[in-house]
């Protein structure tokens, strides 16, 4: 059974045994991802178009990288994943790739990391681009998830009136 409580990306979507606090730090968690990410965006297209320095962008990257393994890591606590798996199990392989964007995108968040270190002159600018790229897939699978539980919350409180 689902209750109302709101999660990140406006979900409202959790079972009964939910535990209130994990869903106040996955949010916490969300918002501080998402803070993160306009940062370094805004930092990187500055870098890029020669206007700013390189180096604060490393430790950027490793707070960002800190916090969306801590988001990851309070959702899956929730079990929203499971959750979604016993509202919508035709979805599952959809489901079961959302949890592995998890993983790819903890080590795509590191592997930034690992190319920060090495960065200088004109690859400090391109890297720009890849981190706008890392942060339009982050968005991507935000919108695919939020999209997934919506569909299973109207499907479990239903939508016919």
């Amino acid at each position: 059974k689902l209750i109302g409580i709101e999660t990140p990306g406006g979900r409202a979507m959790t079972k009964d045994r939910h535990d209130a606090a994990l869903a106040r730090k996955a949010l916490a968690e969300f918002k501080l991802v998402e803070k993160r990410l306009k940062s370094l965006l805004e930092r990187s297209r500055r870098i890029r178009d020669g206007g700013d320095e390189f180096a604060p962008l490393r430790e950027e990257l490793a707070s960002l990288s800190n916090h969306l393994s801590a988001y990851f890591s309070v959702e899956e606590e929730e079990e929203l994943f499971e959750c979604l798996l016993d509202k919508l199990p035709e979805k599952a392989d959809e489901i079961d790739a959302l949890r592995r964007e998890h993983r790819a995108l903890e080590e795509g968040a590191l592997d930034l990391i690992r190319e920060a270190d090495e960065m200088s002159g004109d690859r400090a600018r391109r890297f720009g681009d890849k981190v706008l790229g890392f942060a339009e897939a982050f968005h991507r699978h935000e919108d695919r998830e939020t999209s997934l539980y919506q569909r299973a919350c109207v499907r479990d409180v239903g939508s016919k009136d």
